[in-house]
Protein backbone atom coordinates (compact mmCIF):
# COMPACT_ATOMS: atom_id res chain seq x y z
CA UNK A 1 0.00 0.00 0.00
CA UNK A 2 2.72 2.51 0.95
CA UNK A 3 4.29 1.22 -2.50
CA UNK A 4 1.16 2.30 -3.96
CA UNK A 5 1.15 5.51 -2.37
CA UNK A 6 4.55 7.12 -3.16
CA UNK A 7 3.78 5.92 -7.01
CA UNK A 8 0.75 7.73 -7.09
CA UNK A 9 1.93 10.83 -5.48
CA UNK A 10 5.42 10.73 -8.20
CA UNK A 11 2.68 10.65 -10.42
CA UNK A 12 0.97 13.89 -9.67
CA UNK A 13 1.22 16.94 -11.85
CA UNK A 14 0.86 20.61 -10.65
CA UNK A 15 -0.78 23.20 -12.32
CA UNK A 16 -0.85 27.02 -10.99
CA UNK A 17 -3.39 29.46 -12.63
CA UNK A 18 -4.31 32.94 -12.40
CA UNK A 19 -7.42 34.36 -13.36
CA UNK A 20 -7.03 37.94 -13.17
CA UNK A 21 -3.05 37.79 -13.86
CA UNK A 22 -2.14 41.45 -14.90
CA UNK A 23 0.95 41.77 -17.15
CA UNK A 24 3.99 40.94 -14.98
CA UNK A 25 4.92 43.73 -12.75
CA UNK A 26 2.65 46.58 -10.93
CA UNK A 27 3.42 49.99 -9.08
CA UNK A 28 4.10 49.49 -5.42
CA UNK A 29 2.62 51.73 -3.44
CA UNK A 30 4.93 52.12 -0.99
CA UNK A 31 7.88 52.19 -3.28
CA UNK A 32 6.33 53.93 -5.80
CA UNK A 33 8.54 51.97 -8.41
CA UNK A 34 7.73 49.09 -10.97
CA UNK A 35 7.96 45.49 -9.23
CA UNK A 36 7.74 42.27 -10.15
CA UNK A 37 4.14 40.96 -10.12
CA UNK A 38 2.87 37.53 -8.91
CA UNK A 39 2.46 35.93 -11.85
CA UNK A 40 6.70 36.21 -12.61
CA UNK A 41 7.36 35.63 -8.65
CA UNK A 42 5.18 32.43 -9.61
CA UNK A 43 7.01 31.93 -12.71
CA UNK A 44 10.54 31.64 -10.54
CA UNK A 45 9.55 29.39 -7.81
CA UNK A 46 11.74 26.47 -7.59
CA UNK A 47 10.45 23.89 -7.19
CA UNK A 48 8.16 24.86 -10.33
CA UNK A 49 4.92 23.57 -11.10
CA UNK A 50 4.46 21.79 -14.08
CA UNK A 51 1.94 24.01 -15.75
CA UNK A 52 0.98 27.86 -15.19
CA UNK A 53 -2.00 29.37 -16.52
CA UNK A 54 -2.31 33.40 -16.69
CA UNK A 55 -5.67 35.00 -17.81
CA UNK A 56 -6.11 38.19 -18.29
CA UNK A 57 -9.20 40.73 -19.49
CA UNK A 58 -6.82 42.83 -21.40
CA UNK A 59 -5.41 41.79 -24.86
CA UNK A 60 -2.41 44.66 -23.70
CA UNK A 61 -1.46 42.82 -20.20
CA UNK A 62 -1.39 39.44 -21.30
CA UNK A 63 0.95 40.44 -24.27
CA UNK A 64 3.20 42.07 -21.97
CA UNK A 65 2.73 38.78 -19.53
CA UNK A 66 3.80 36.24 -22.34
CA UNK A 67 6.75 38.84 -23.18
CA UNK A 68 8.11 38.48 -19.43
CA UNK A 69 7.75 35.11 -19.53
CA UNK A 70 9.59 34.25 -22.89
CA UNK A 71 9.04 31.25 -25.24
CA UNK A 72 8.45 28.81 -22.13
CA UNK A 73 6.08 25.41 -23.25
CA UNK A 74 4.98 25.07 -19.78
CA UNK A 75 3.47 28.39 -19.66
CA UNK A 76 -0.12 29.17 -20.99
CA UNK A 77 -1.51 33.01 -21.48
CA UNK A 78 -4.86 33.68 -22.47
CA UNK A 79 -6.58 37.37 -22.54
CA UNK A 80 -10.18 37.10 -22.18
CA UNK A 81 -13.35 36.44 -19.74
CA UNK A 82 -11.65 34.46 -17.09
CA UNK A 83 -15.06 32.90 -16.22
CA UNK A 84 -15.43 30.82 -20.07
CA UNK A 85 -11.74 30.25 -20.42
CA UNK A 86 -11.43 28.72 -17.06
CA UNK A 87 -14.49 26.56 -17.67
CA UNK A 88 -13.73 25.68 -21.51
CA UNK A 89 -9.67 25.63 -21.11
CA UNK A 90 -8.12 25.73 -18.10
CA UNK A 91 -10.24 23.42 -15.38
CA UNK A 92 -10.65 20.40 -17.88
CA UNK A 93 -6.94 19.98 -17.77
CA UNK A 94 -6.72 19.50 -14.08
CA UNK A 95 -8.30 16.09 -14.31
CA UNK A 96 -8.10 14.53 -11.35
CA UNK A 97 -8.12 11.08 -12.97
CA UNK A 98 -4.96 11.95 -14.46
CA UNK A 99 -2.94 12.87 -11.24
CA UNK A 100 -3.53 16.72 -12.40
CA UNK A 101 -3.93 19.29 -9.42
CA UNK A 102 -4.01 22.71 -9.71
CA UNK A 103 -4.21 26.01 -7.18
CA UNK A 104 -6.29 28.35 -8.55
CA UNK A 105 -6.25 32.37 -7.84
CA UNK A 106 -9.50 34.39 -8.69
CA UNK A 107 -8.94 38.12 -6.98
CA UNK A 108 -11.04 40.16 -9.74
CA UNK A 109 -11.39 43.95 -8.47
CA UNK A 110 -15.53 43.79 -8.79
CA UNK A 111 -18.07 41.11 -8.57
CA UNK A 112 -17.41 39.88 -12.03
CA UNK A 113 -16.90 36.77 -10.88
CA UNK A 114 -19.63 33.57 -11.80
CA UNK A 115 -20.92 30.75 -8.88
CA UNK A 116 -20.15 28.53 -12.34
CA UNK A 117 -16.57 28.87 -12.03
CA UNK A 118 -16.33 28.10 -8.07
CA UNK A 119 -18.37 25.34 -8.09
CA UNK A 120 -16.57 23.58 -11.00
CA UNK A 121 -13.77 24.30 -9.11
CA UNK A 122 -15.35 22.03 -6.30
CA UNK A 123 -16.49 19.42 -8.42
CA UNK A 124 -13.08 18.75 -10.63
CA UNK A 125 -12.03 17.60 -6.74
CA UNK A 126 -8.61 18.38 -8.13
CA UNK A 127 -8.77 22.59 -8.05
CA UNK A 128 -8.20 24.66 -4.81
CA UNK A 129 -9.02 28.00 -4.97
CA UNK A 130 -8.24 31.46 -3.45
CA UNK A 131 -11.11 33.31 -3.97
CA UNK A 132 -12.01 37.36 -2.76
CA UNK A 133 -15.17 38.57 -1.91
CA UNK A 134 -15.24 41.93 -2.83
CA UNK A 135 -17.30 43.17 -0.45
CA UNK A 136 -16.81 46.62 -1.07
CA UNK A 137 -18.00 46.19 -4.17
CA UNK A 138 -21.22 44.41 -3.41
CA UNK A 139 -21.87 47.31 -0.14
CA UNK A 140 -21.78 50.05 -2.97
CA UNK A 141 -24.17 48.04 -6.01
CA UNK A 142 -25.58 45.22 -4.59
CA UNK A 143 -26.37 44.65 -0.87
CA UNK A 144 -27.50 48.72 -0.25
CA UNK A 145 -29.15 49.91 2.95
CA UNK A 146 -31.60 50.46 0.88
CA UNK A 147 -32.32 47.74 -1.60
CA UNK A 148 -34.88 49.72 -3.55
CA UNK A 149 -31.52 52.18 -4.62
CA UNK A 150 -29.96 48.84 -6.46
CA UNK A 151 -29.33 49.05 -10.05
CA UNK A 152 -30.67 46.16 -11.39
CA UNK A 153 -27.42 45.20 -13.51
CA UNK A 154 -25.67 45.39 -10.13
CA UNK A 155 -27.84 42.92 -8.26
CA UNK A 156 -28.03 40.67 -11.91
CA UNK A 157 -24.46 40.60 -11.30
CA UNK A 158 -24.18 39.66 -7.81
CA UNK A 159 -26.89 36.74 -8.25
CA UNK A 160 -24.20 35.65 -11.00
CA UNK A 161 -21.31 35.70 -8.55
CA UNK A 162 -23.85 33.71 -5.43
CA UNK A 163 -25.20 31.60 -8.05
CA UNK A 164 -28.97 32.35 -7.39
CA UNK A 165 -31.31 34.92 -5.31
CA UNK A 166 -30.30 33.49 -1.60
CA UNK A 167 -27.92 36.57 -1.23
CA UNK A 168 -30.88 38.51 -0.55
CA UNK A 169 -32.45 36.29 1.89
CA UNK A 170 -28.63 35.99 3.09
CA UNK A 171 -28.18 39.83 3.09
CA UNK A 172 -31.26 41.33 4.96
CA UNK A 173 -33.69 40.55 8.03
CA UNK A 174 -36.92 41.01 7.78
CA UNK A 175 -37.84 43.13 10.57
CA UNK A 176 -41.17 44.44 11.72
CA UNK A 177 -41.64 47.87 12.36
CA UNK A 178 -43.78 50.40 14.69
CA UNK A 179 -46.27 50.06 11.40
CA UNK A 180 -46.10 46.44 11.55
CA UNK A 181 -44.31 46.88 8.16
CA UNK A 182 -41.65 44.24 7.68
CA UNK A 183 -38.63 46.31 6.76
CA UNK A 184 -35.03 44.97 4.97
CA UNK A 185 -32.07 45.59 7.68
CA UNK A 186 -28.85 44.54 6.07
CA UNK A 187 -26.69 42.34 8.00
CA UNK A 188 -23.13 42.82 8.68
CA UNK A 189 -20.15 42.16 6.60
CA UNK A 190 -18.87 39.39 9.12
CA UNK A 191 -22.31 37.95 8.73
CA UNK A 192 -22.58 38.15 4.75
CA UNK A 193 -19.38 36.71 4.74
CA UNK A 194 -20.08 33.49 6.71
CA UNK A 195 -22.59 32.85 4.52
CA UNK A 196 -20.91 33.02 1.68
CA UNK A 197 -18.25 30.50 3.22
CA UNK A 198 -21.24 27.88 4.06
CA UNK A 199 -21.90 28.17 -0.13
CA UNK A 200 -18.43 27.32 -0.75
CA UNK A 201 -19.21 23.99 2.26
CA UNK A 202 -22.44 23.31 0.70
CA UNK A 203 -23.33 24.34 -2.59
CA UNK A 204 -19.74 23.97 -4.44
CA UNK A 205 -18.42 21.22 -2.29
CA UNK A 206 -15.45 22.33 -0.98
CA UNK A 207 -15.04 20.15 2.35
CA UNK A 208 -12.45 22.55 4.29
CA UNK A 209 -12.87 26.33 4.07
CA UNK A 210 -11.11 27.93 6.99
CA UNK A 211 -13.04 31.59 8.22
CA UNK A 212 -11.89 34.17 5.50
CA UNK A 213 -9.22 36.42 5.85
CA UNK A 214 -10.49 40.23 5.46
CA UNK A 215 -8.14 42.20 3.62
CA UNK A 216 -8.26 46.41 5.01
CA UNK A 217 -6.92 49.55 3.84
CA UNK A 218 -4.19 51.60 5.42
CA UNK A 219 -7.98 53.33 7.25
CA UNK A 220 -8.92 49.63 8.27
CA UNK A 221 -12.12 49.51 5.80
CA UNK A 222 -12.34 45.87 4.94
CA UNK A 223 -11.66 45.51 0.53
CA UNK A 224 -12.81 42.20 0.30
CA UNK A 225 -12.70 38.77 2.57
CA UNK A 226 -10.05 36.51 0.95
CA UNK A 227 -11.07 32.60 1.20
CA UNK A 228 -9.50 29.63 0.83
CA UNK A 229 -11.29 26.52 -0.32
CA UNK A 230 -9.61 22.68 -0.80
CA UNK A 231 -10.91 18.98 -0.30
CA UNK A 232 -8.21 18.18 2.03
CA UNK A 233 -7.86 19.38 5.47
CA UNK A 234 -3.73 19.79 5.23
CA UNK A 235 -4.25 22.65 3.00
CA UNK A 236 -6.12 24.25 5.26
CA UNK A 237 -3.93 23.66 8.16
CA UNK A 238 -0.99 25.46 6.33
CA UNK A 239 -3.38 28.21 4.74
CA UNK A 240 -4.49 29.34 8.64
CA UNK A 241 -0.58 29.47 9.19
CA UNK A 242 -0.21 31.68 6.56
CA UNK A 243 -3.89 33.81 7.46
CA UNK A 244 -2.49 34.41 10.84
CA UNK A 245 0.81 35.62 10.24
CA UNK A 246 -1.14 38.34 7.97
CA UNK A 247 -2.94 39.04 10.60
CA UNK A 248 -0.30 39.38 13.05
CA UNK A 249 1.28 41.96 10.63
CA UNK A 250 -2.13 43.55 10.99
CA UNK A 251 -2.35 44.45 14.47
CA UNK A 252 1.38 45.42 14.29
CA UNK A 253 0.73 47.90 11.34
CA UNK A 254 -2.49 49.63 13.34
CA UNK A 255 -0.27 49.81 16.35
CA UNK A 256 2.33 51.64 14.32
CA UNK A 257 -0.46 53.82 12.97
CA UNK A 258 -1.84 54.76 16.08
CA UNK A 259 1.67 55.16 17.56
CA UNK A 260 2.61 57.48 15.19
CA UNK A 261 -1.10 60.02 15.25
CA UNK A 262 -0.72 60.15 18.87
CA UNK A 263 -2.87 58.18 20.18
CA UNK A 264 -0.89 56.18 22.90
CA UNK A 265 -1.54 56.72 25.93
CA UNK A 266 0.95 55.26 28.85
CA UNK A 267 1.46 52.10 26.82
CA UNK A 268 -1.79 51.68 26.01
CA UNK A 269 -4.32 52.31 23.12
CA UNK A 270 -7.42 54.91 23.52
CA UNK A 271 -10.17 53.67 21.97
CA UNK A 272 -10.79 55.90 19.34
CA UNK A 273 -8.65 58.85 17.65
CA UNK A 274 -9.44 62.04 16.09
CA UNK A 275 -11.36 61.85 12.40
CA UNK A 276 -8.11 63.95 11.07
CA UNK A 277 -5.77 61.37 12.62
CA UNK A 278 -7.59 58.15 10.76
CA UNK A 279 -8.69 60.04 7.35
CA UNK A 280 -11.32 59.28 4.99
CA UNK A 281 -12.55 56.17 5.19
CA UNK A 282 -12.00 55.88 1.47
CA UNK A 283 -11.33 53.50 -0.94
CA UNK A 284 -9.18 53.82 -4.03
CA UNK A 285 -8.41 52.05 -7.01
CA UNK A 286 -4.30 52.16 -5.68
CA UNK A 287 -5.92 50.78 -2.56
CA UNK A 288 -7.40 47.71 -4.48
CA UNK A 289 -3.88 47.26 -6.10
CA UNK A 290 -2.20 47.15 -3.16
CA UNK A 291 -4.55 44.66 -1.59
CA UNK A 292 -4.18 42.35 -4.18
CA UNK A 293 -0.56 42.32 -4.68
CA UNK A 294 -0.35 41.97 -0.75
CA UNK A 295 -2.41 39.15 -1.07
CA UNK A 296 -0.61 37.51 -3.49
CA UNK A 297 2.93 38.20 -2.19
CA UNK A 298 2.14 36.82 0.81
CA UNK A 299 0.90 33.56 -0.63
CA UNK A 300 4.07 33.12 -3.03
CA UNK A 301 6.58 34.54 -0.34
CA UNK A 302 4.76 32.82 3.12
CA UNK A 303 3.14 29.49 1.58
CA UNK A 304 5.60 27.11 3.43
CA UNK A 305 7.42 28.06 6.89
CA UNK A 306 10.60 27.65 4.92
CA UNK A 307 9.73 30.72 2.57
CA UNK A 308 10.12 28.91 -0.22
CA UNK A 309 7.40 27.81 -2.97
CA UNK A 310 4.39 26.84 -3.69
CA UNK A 311 5.43 23.75 -4.39
CA UNK A 312 6.97 23.08 -0.75
CA UNK A 313 3.10 23.55 0.24
CA UNK A 314 2.29 20.56 -1.01
CA UNK A 315 5.15 18.60 -0.41
CA UNK A 316 4.89 19.47 3.20
CA UNK A 317 1.47 17.93 3.28
CA UNK A 318 2.50 15.29 1.45
CA UNK A 319 4.40 14.92 4.02
CA UNK A 320 2.16 15.45 7.09
CA UNK A 321 -0.33 13.39 5.41
CA UNK A 322 -0.04 9.96 3.24
CA UNK A 323 -3.41 10.70 1.62
CA UNK A 324 -3.11 14.49 1.35
CA UNK A 325 -3.80 16.09 -2.02
CA UNK A 326 -4.33 12.78 -3.43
Amino acid sequence: MDAQRRDRISRLRWLYIDGYAGSGHHVSKARNELVEGSPLIALNTNPPFHEYHFIDADAEKAAELRKQAGPRSDVFIYSGDCNEILLSKVFPRADYGQYKRALCLLDPYNINLTWEVIEAAGNAKSIEIFVNFMIMDVNRNALRKNPDKVVKSKAEQMTRLWGDDSWLDAGYDQVTNLFQEDVPIKVSNERFAEAFRQRLIHRAGFKHVPKPMPMRTKTNAVIYYLYFASQKEAGMDIVNDIFNQYRMKQRLLKWQRQRSSGRMQHGTLSVAAPRSAQGANTVTPSDLRSASAEFRRILLNRVSTSGSSLRSWKNRCTSRSHNAFS
